[in-house]
């Protein structure tokens, strides 16, 4: 998209023509335990299936992941092609996969060849739940399972074989969800992705960005909020040279009329929300109308003021946790 990719490159271009779209009669997902969309989360949706960019900054609790899931439950539904759906990380990438599946979606959360071993995908979200092995392919698998190897030109054989029919399988869903880097892999180079979502596109770099960008990318939203985390950047040289802006946080500075801010907060009382509201948000988040009472009443706990909150002091040690490098404190826990 020519004009997608010179708003991307920084250029001042006039406003493109929007995408029509087949009416609907609200933009909530049917299902008995769904809330309905607030205002701004509607209007996020609704300009996603119609302009080529937008960039969709959700704060804490005002339903990010709500909206993004319904952006592409309707460019399914509104039949635009495959939805690609990336991420900066493969739990993020299962959990966006896996909220896409409860939707009702035909989904498949891709993960690269070299990282299945490590990287837990549920099987009802697996390109294997979808692929349809040919008889040649059954026929390798059921040797391989037997001896446990296999020679070097039926090996070659089987992985050909098993490509192809990942390829159909991925040709078969809605929408491939993968992280940035894996939208790279070669099983993907035979496809084409119109429609793109980032989620928690803050969080990404830019150069990690663009990878699924320039896979067909005909209308581009962008997920996340850079008032959080940026992008993690080691090199303080890099990090100097601007690599820990974030294509999101260009773009919402560079676009701001393209920006959707989500303005309701569901997560937490309203004295939790006050100060990172006004801190951050310059007070333009509000809380809803039942979420005081709702907190209050789920928590049974002698609160020594009429506001749920408190500072506690402990003296418990962070401990690095023995399967990767996070730290954790049972104590505060």
């Amino acid at each position: 998209n020519p004009h997608l990719q010179a708003r991307l490159l920084g250029h001042q271009v006039p406003p493109p023509m929007r995408l029509s779209i087949f009416p609907v009669d609200s933009f909530d997902i049917p299902g008995p335990a769904r809330k309905p969309l607030t205002n701004t989360q509607t209007k996020a949706v609704r300009a996603a299936l119609t302009d080529p960019l937008v960039i969709l900054q959700g704060p804490p609790g005002t339903g990010k992941t709500k909206t993004a899931v319904t952006i592409v439950y309707h460019l399914v539904h509104q039949r635009r092609g495959t939805v690609l759906v990336c991420t900066g990380s493969n739990p993020a990438a299962t959990h966006i996969a896996a909220e896409i599946a409860a939707a009702g979606i035909k989904v498949v959360r891709f993960v690269a060849p070299q990282s299945r071993a490590r990287v837990p995908v549920p099987a009802h979200l697996s390109v294997d739940n979808f692929a349809k092995p040919s008889p040649a392919l059954a026929t390798l698998q059921a040797a391989l399972t037997r001896a446990g190897w296999l020679p070097p030109d039926q090996k070659a054989k089987y992985q050909k074989l098993q490509q192809e029919s990942y390829l159909e399988a991925l040709k078969a869903v809605s929408v491939v969800v993968c992280t940035c880097s894996a939208s790279a892999q070669s099983q993907l180079s035979g496809l084409t992705f119109k429609h793109v979502l980032i989620d928690e596109a803050g969080q990404v770099t830019e150069p990690l960005t663009l990878i699924p960008v320039v896979k067909g990318c005909q209308s581009l939203v962008l997920v996340g909020d850079h008032k959080q985390l940026p992008p993690l950047v080691k090199c303080t040289e890099a990090k100097h040279a601007g690599l820990e802006v974030s294509l999101f946080e260009r773009m919402a500075k560079a676009h701001p009329h393209d920006l959707h801010f989500l303005d309701v907060q569901h997560r937490m009382h309203s004295a939790l929300s006050d100060a990172p509201n006004n801190a951050f948000y310059d007070g333009q988040i509000s809380d809803a109308d039942d979420i005081d009472e709702i907190r209050r009443s789920s928590i049974a706990f002698p609160w020594p003021t009429s506001k749920p909150l408190l500072f506690w002091h402990h003296d418990g040690p962070e401990m690095r946790a023995a399967s990767s490098n996070s730290y954790f404190n049972a104590t505060e826990a």
